[in-house]
């Protein structure tokens, strides 16, 4: 026993440099690229106005609101007018004719007062928000180490391993939302392991601007936590439908009835990045169709969608076997960790910066290796591919233009596989039993 736990703390000694390194790795790339772009000339340098353009959804969302067009939010011409009048004036120049705006639309009220504000302002104040949800985050990340090991290279990896993470790179380029994703569910997450359904229920009611992500937490957390995760959903939910309805009539039945329509046109009647999405079906139609204009095939849209029932199903299925035994922590972080891992290819719509949501699933596995170290064949794989994707997502963007193959989406089933079978597996092990206190009692919620 005592040979095994000392191969165990050598084997997560080595992990833990290895991933240090990359972190260390990761942060002189950014360092190095930042410092020669300082001497490259006008025409190769990264400017300025080439960040945050996905950002200009939101603030041109906003200026909608503040101008008193709110029924234009789903207008895709307006919208497109509205967009290159800011670039006119903020002497940008556009990589795409439009950035849409996918959100229910009373969010774009709380981009209304920052579009006062000039587009360059705006989005630094943007990327200062985003920050500041990444600062948080990865605190809450360390705290959660902290509980368990009093060594700085265990609880400072994940805030640095976030800070470097290429979807967080891309994110914050990009000026995406995916920062505030990532806190809203790690909050929902800090509620759903110390099994309080309202708080949970009311975390997950505020990712409901990203309803698609929303709807997969909400069906794992009324599964594991029962009927009161709705009464925290409606508290978080009736006060947003209030404001719609209040401040900005009509625009339910705008939301609904035109989002169809704009994903068809921005999907399908101009090129689309598919290989930039995480999903089945951004897989399956990058590989078999590719980016250029046109529906997608019948039976590439019957096969994504077979996977992803399949996935489902998988996971349901886990659900069920382990329900009786999902009172014990280390399981139920398990169970947390496979939803999360789940999402992208349960999703319909998930890019890659996005990914950046996996690193709670990361933490939640991280975290049980401190305390409870699973020698299981399943988990050593799944260490091996999950930092393999990790590395990967810096990759992919240009491998899958360059090949047409995007390896996002098959490394994320295995992923899924792998932590499937961890958690249809006793948590329990022989080293476990050698800890000073059960392992009940070391995971405190």
């Amino acid at each position: 026993m005592a040979n095994a736990s000392t191969d165990s703390v050598l084997r997560e000694r080595t992990l833990n440099g290895w991933l240090w390194k990359f972190c260390f790795a990761m942060a002189m790339l950014v360092v190095t690229v930042a410092a020669m772009n300082c001497f490259l000339p006008s025409e190769r340098a990264i400017t300025r106005g080439m960040f945050g353009h996905d950002s200009l959804a939101f603030y041109s969302a906003g200026k909608l609101v503040d101008e008193g067009r709110a029924d234009e939010l789903y207008d895709l011409a307006a919208l497109a007018r509205t967009q290159q009048s800011i670039a006119e004036k903020a002497d940008i120049e556009l990589d795409a004719p439009l950035a849409p705006w996918w959100n229910p639309p009373h969010i774009a009220l709380l981009f209304s007062p920052m579009a006062k504000l000039s587009f360059g302002a705006a989005l630094t104040l943007w990327t200062i928000l985003g920050a500041m949800c990444l600062g948080i985050t990865g605190l809450i990340f360390a705290m959660l180490f902290r509980d368990e090991s009093n060594q700085k290279r265990h609880w400072l990896l994940a805030p640095m391993a976030l800070l470097v993470a290429p979807p967080t790179l891309q994110a914050l380029g990009h000026g995406q939302n995916t920062p505030l994703s990532l806190l809203l569910l790690t909050l929902t997450v800090l509620a759903w392991r110390a099994r309080e359904p309202i708080w949970a229920g009311l975390c997950c009611s505020l990712l409901c601007y990203k309803p698609q992500l929303a709807a997969v937490v909400f069906v794992a957390l009324s599964l594991t936590l029962g009927w009161r995760v709705w009464m925290g959903t409606i508290v978080g939910a009736v006060p947003q439908l209030l404001l719609i309805v209040t401040k900005m009539p009509g625009s339910i039945s705008d939301y609904l009835e035109q989002m169809p329509r704009n994903l068809q046109q921005i999907q399908f009647a101009q090129p689309y990045l598919w290989h930039r999405h995480s999903t089945l079906t951004g897989f399956f139609r990058f590989m078999l169709q590719g980016n250029a204009p046109g529906q997608t095939h019948v039976w590439i849209t019957f096969l994504a969608a077979s996977c992803a029932i399949l996935v489902g199903l998988a996971v349901l299925a886990v659900w069920w076997k382990r329900r009786a035994v999902l009172n014990d922590d280390v399981m139920f972080d398990r169970f947390i960790a496979l939803t999360i891992l789940a999402m992208p290819l349960l999703m319909p719509f998930y890019f890659d910066y996005d990914l950046l949501l996996l690193i709670v699933a990361a933490v939640l596995i991280g975290r049980e290796r401190l305390v409870s170290p699973d020698h299981s064949s399943a988990a050593r794989w799944l260490v091996a591919t999950g930092t393999f994707l990790f590395v990967w997502t810096m990759f992919n963007p240009p491998v899958a233009e360059s090949f047409g193959i995007c390896l996002t989406v098959p490394l994320l089933c295995i992923v899924v596989a792998l932590q499937a079978r961890r958690c249809l597996t006793d948590s329990s092990n022989e080293f476990a039993m050698t800890l000073p206190m059960p392992v009940g009692q070391r995971l405190a919620a």
